[in-house]
């Protein structure tokens, strides 16, 4: 994403205010720094065959599973963490 550091320096402070469970907070820095695991990174270490989206069949990635998949835009969107 295209933000300036203050943009950023929100949002990673965000995990403070509104995370009390560890788990949260984990996931929440995993996707900070992109470091979740996809399918892509899954076949690329040789644990899946393919790289496929297991919902739309698309290349799954970091951006295609939270930005661009059309199932993961059907959830609604209650919190912007960019407003």
């Amino acid at each position: 994403m295209n933000l300036n550091s203050s943009k950023w320096q929100h949002i990673s402070n965000l995990a403070k205010q509104i995370c009390r469970e560890n788990k949260l907070k984990e996931f929440h820095y995993k996707f900070l720094h992109r470091i979740i695991v996809t399918k892509k990174e899954l076949c690329c270490f040789g644990f899946k065959q393919d790289s496929d989206c297991l919902y739309c069949g698309n290349e799954d990635s970091i951006n295609h599973t939270f930005i661009n998949c059309q199932f993961s835009k059907a959830f609604p969107r209650s919190y912007s963490l960019v407003q």
